[in-house]
């Protein structure tokens, strides 16, 4: 029989931790304002120059290049989630002592992925096109 609270001489049972929020409003506020920096960036080139950013789409190498800034942008998305998830899971399970190494590691994580998934996607996006037109030029002889 497993000791509970209510056996007389058995020790009371530690509480378990409490479950952290799934996300943080501020974790959830940094992936939405990427999303809508990335929509606002691409329809700003889109309307700057409408011909060179079609060839994302139009042309074939234009579609590999904007399927692999697409999954790099849902990769950026789970592993920035799915990260956030585990630090908050320790979050809830570290106390508040160790609260500044939660804000670090959070960080780090926001600044990894930032750098590592999205920056290429918004290169994909400026360079992307010229370099459509360059294979181009350098096809046609």
């Amino acid at each position: 029989m497993t000791p509970t609270t209510t056996d007389p001489g058995s020790p009371p049972r530690r509480p378990a931790p409490a479950a952290g929020p799934w996300f943080t409003w501020l974790q959830l506020a940094w992936l939405g304002l990427q999303l809508v920096g990335l929509a606002v960036y691409a329809g700003v080139l889109d309307l700057q120059t409408p011909d060179e950013f079609g060839l994302l789409w139009r042309d074939p190498q234009g579609r590999k290049m904007a399927a692999g800034a697409a999954a790099s942008l849902g990769v950026q998305t789970a592993v920035y989630l799915g990260g956030c998830l585990v630090l908050n899971w320790l979050a809830a399970r570290m106390g508040p002592r160790r609260l500044a190494t939660y804000r670090g590691l959070c960080v780090g994580l926001a600044a990894f992925c930032f750098v590592a998934f999205y920056l290429p996607v918004t290169f994909v996006l400026k360079a992307g096109p010229a370099a459509v037109q360059l294979q181009r030029n350098l096809q046609a002889g």
